[in-house]
């Protein structure tokens, strides 16, 4: 009888002993579970706040925040690094589009020039496989010749 009354103590006190911390380190595990929820949705802006006195739970909560602090370093630099390009791409675009424009302003002067000239006008092409053909770039070839200009 005895023995079996101290053993029900013993395992009562136990009891009110380990039932109040497995609750507190499991309330610390969800926390740090919420956490990495949270880092896993990109939300990256807070810290990662799980106290513990626990050595292995605060190793962890550690690990968690240097994770933390590197993927918002790496989308940070990400996210200047593609502001950067797009800024690229668009200076690179109004270059084209500017060549562009002064590619065609000089093809239609040419046009014009050539044209208000009394002559047939051509131009002489050669490839690198030493191929060479005249090709006439004005409208008078047709009225002098009578072939349509080539182009």
């Amino acid at each position: 009888g005895l023995f079996l009354a101290m053993l029900l103590l013993s395992l009562s006190l136990a009891a009110l002993i380990v039932v109040p911390a497995a609750r507190r380190i499991a309330g610390q595990l969800r926390a740090l579970v919420r956490e990495s929820r949270r880092i896993g949705n990109m939300d990256l802006q807070a810290p990662v706040r799980v106290q513990s006195a626990i050595g292995e739970l605060k190793a962890l909560v550690s690990a968690q925040e240097l994770m933390r602090r590197n993927l918002l370093d790496a989308t940070t630099t990400l996210e200047q690094l593609n502001s950067t390009l797009e800024e690229k791409i668009h200076a690179r675009t109004r270059e084209l589009e500017e060549i562009t424009e002064a590619a065609e302003w000089s093809r239609r002067l040419i046009t014009d020039m050539t044209e208000s000239l009394p002559c047939a006008v051509f131009r002489y092409e050669s490839t690198e496989a030493l191929e060479a053909d005249f090709s006439f770039i004005s409208s008078r070839a047709d009225q002098i010749w009578g072939s349509p200009p080539r182009s």
